[in-house]
């Protein structure tokens, strides 16, 4: 006796559903820190920082002059490291997987301006400690110039075109600003929303930019400095990855087709 076509459609609108939760996999958040939990408090510490930290954790070479403070807004907690005196890195809770395109993403502000090179560097590393990639933020060949610049060599920097001057010398959502890195297994993308309008408009972001090093490993840490008298915000930094789709939605689709199949089968 054949199936028949209400109940093959019956079959199909319980499997569809199933389906589509099994593929649409949860991101996996590999680090992720607001500062919402960390005291309010200057200096800060590595166990400071670490008491606070959502996923992932950090690691203090140097935070000399350094607090976490409130925004303006008396709510938001953010991170300042100050006189360049800093060097700090937050590590993975897992290791990333480049094919799976992982994404990185963080608010920035500038702590210091007038003078020249005041430069604060965001870098990231792979399991083997290669340099993938390095940001700059801040300084130039004058202080007036504060763009952001990258690298895919690891010592010379091109500026943004779209990375306009902006400094935070208080905190508020004007002058903090978004930073994305996106990464796969042949380069990365930097995208910088100089004008806080959510969209990449020209001369705000560039893609498919060699790394400074080949990774031999996933991206497993950001590392953040500041050299002679620099100084930066950050906060809301957030990394993460889509798993690939499961053995399971694989399973699930091919039930689907095999009932439709034998339903046809029968009929005949």
């Amino acid at each position: 006796m054949s199936l028949s076509l209400a109940t093959k459609l019956q079959s199909t609108a319980c499997i569809i559903p199933l389906l589509f939760a099994v593929q649409t996999s949860a991101a996996t958040i590999l680090f992720d820190d607001d500062f919402q939990d960390t005291a309010v408090s200057a200096p800060t510490s590595q166990a400071d920082l670490n008491v606070g930290v959502a996923v992932g954790t950090w690691t203090v070479t140097t935070l000399e002059e350094s607090f976490v403070q409130l925004a303006l807004d008396g709510a938001d907690h953010v991170l300042t490291m100050d006189q360049g005196n800093f060097d700090i890195t937050a590590n993975f809770a897992q290791e990333s997987t480049l094919a799976l395109e992982p994404k990185i993403s963080m608010e920035v502000g500038l702590r210091r301006r007038s003078g020249n090179n005041k430069h604060n560097f965001i870098d990231g590393f792979d399991a083997d400690d290669n340099r993938l990639f390095s940001i700059r933020l801040n300084g130039d060949e004058d202080s007036n110039s504060n763009e952001v610049a990258y690298s895919t060599d690891g010592s010379t920097y091109t500026d943004l075109e779209g990375g306009l001057v902006w400094q935070a010398p208080a905190v508020n959502s004007t002058n903090m600003k978004l930073v994305e890195i996106a990464l796969d297994a042949t380069g990365w993308d930097l995208w910088f929303d100089a004008d806080d309008d959510g969209t990449m408009d020209a001369g705000e972001f560039t893609t498919d930019l060699s790394f400074i090093a080949s990774p031999t490993a996933g991206l497993t840490t950001l590392q953040f400095t500041g050299e002679s008298s620099a100084g930066a915000r950050v906060d809301d930094i957030l990394a993460s990855q889509v798993p690939e789709p499961s053995s399971l939605a694989i399973a699930v689709l091919g039930g689907l087709i095999g009932l439709i199949g034998f339903g046809r089968r029968r009929k005949r």
